[in-house]
């Protein structure tokens, strides 16, 4: 298998710079909204200092600060992270997840839903509170970004 010429994290940055270069975007609202296996990816892209993430969601993830960049980066940034205590995934990752980034100064909200993984129940309306959370809570756009 031959190995990937770029990262997602690279890709994401590369396309937010495409659309910005043929659309007017509002850089203080380019949210990320990540889930199961694409949620490391979405994390290391919030740390990264020329981000232009400001905000991200994550759903039904794991987290492994070990394989990130430094959790420092994450100071002021907007986490909602969704988990549902019934998921193969313990709630336990999601709560590290939690506890981890407010350490690092990272402002986080961590919500739960019945049914394990997987979007169950009012999807739509799930989604938009977690979005709404972030727009509130959004960080400024990083310079470079």
């Amino acid at each position: 298998m031959k190995e990937a010429r770029f990262t997602t994290e690279e890709c994401v940055i590369d396309v937010v710079k495409e659309v910005q270069k043929k659309t007017k975007v509002d850089r203080a609202r380019v949210f990320t909204l990540t889930w199961s296996s694409s949620g490391p990816a979405g994390y290391a892209l919030s740390l990264l200092p020329k981000s232009p993430v400001t905000g991200t969601f994550v759903a039904m993830s794991l987290f492994k600060p070990e394989d990130l960049p430094s959790l420092e980066e994450a100071k002021g940034h907007p986490y909602y992270i969704l988990h549902s205590p019934e998921d193969f995934i313990p709630i336990a990752v999601a709560e590290q997840a939690r506890d981890e980034l407010k350490d690092n100064k990272a402002k986080v909200e961590l919500r739960t839903y019945e049914g394990g993984h997987g979007w169950h129940g009012d999807v739509y309306g799930t989604v938009r509170a977690g979005l709404e959370w972030l727009d509130e809570n959004k960080a400024k756009p990083r310079k470079g970004s």
